[in-house]
């Protein structure tokens, strides 16, 4: 265990070690967790692993919610082209079938995700790889991309939070490695005027038309409505962070005395 070392000068007070929150979570990997937090950038923060299961400290339970979110997600950025085929349907119900031509093809929406899925029972949907993710004005939608993904997050560099109060957006820039960035041109170059997916976890944040080339090996990912800068931080933390093979599982949670440290 580590130990504190406390240095007291003459006239000052000496600062008291901090206890905080304890976080100890399964699937996880000590050297992928700690990279997380070093991306955060949670003062005082720390991991250690027992070789079963890795602990997070949080000295006074410092963004003790932000640190639970990014590791929840595994932060998998795939981007993919939306197939462009018909939806055939019946027996919809509470989900509508809507158009989004020329870019998109037809799609299901409705206002729950539960609904949207009850309703694919009874649709007959392009071949392709299926997603429902929540959209800012459906409430939520399917969408049909096209499988292997054009590029991922494999080769991903930078992940940074945006806030654009001119805009009235909030958004993560992402930048990418010489071999993402010859991906990411020959893709865009491929789907001049079709919808980029951009996908994290399975989770469709936006779809963007291609409008021309991109050859710089940069993009913005705008969130969706009721989204917030604390949401920004989270999602690019977890990016550039890198990504786990799978969520780590929380497991456990309580306070610990600095002597734990």
């Amino acid at each position: 265990m580590r130990r504190f070392l406390s240095l007291c000068l003459v006239g000052l007070a000496c600062a008291k070690p901090e206890g905080g929150v304890k976080l100890t979570y399964e699937k996880a990997s000590l050297g992928a967790v700690q990279k997380r937090l070093d991306v955060l950038g949670v003062k005082g923060a720390w991991a250690q692993s027992d070789g079963a299961r890795v602990s997070v400290f949080l000295p006074g339970g410092r963004r003790h919610e932000d640190v639970r979110r990014n590791l929840s997600m595994p932060g998998r950025l795939e981007l993919a082209f939306v197939v462009e085929g018909e939806v055939k349907a019946t027996e919809l119900g509470d989900v509508a079938l809507k158009r989004d031509s020329p870019h998109g093809g037809t799609f299901l929406a409705g206002r729950t995700r539960e609904a949207v899925e009850a309703a694919l029972g009874h649709a007959v949907m392009p071949k392709g790889r299926l997603l429902v993710s929540e959209d800012d004005t459906e409430g939520y939608r399917t969408w049909v991309v096209e499988a292997p993904p054009a590029v991922t997050g494999d080769h991903l560099v930078e992940a940074k939070a945006l806030n654009d109060e001119n805009l009235g957006s909030i958004a993560v820039a992402i930048a990418f490695d010489d071999t993402g960035k010859a991906q990411f041109a020959d893709a865009t170059a491929r789907g001049v005027d079709r919808r980029l997916a951009i996908i994290v976890d399975g989770n469709v944040l936006s779809a963007p038309v291609v409008r021309e080339r991109i050859r710089g090996g940069r993009a913005n990912i705008t969130l969706g409505r009721g989204a917030t800068p604390d949401d920004a931080k989270v999602l690019a933390a977890a990016l550039e962070g890198g990504a786990f093979p799978e969520a780590a599982v929380l497991v456990g949670e309580e306070a610990y005395a600095p002597r734990e440290r």
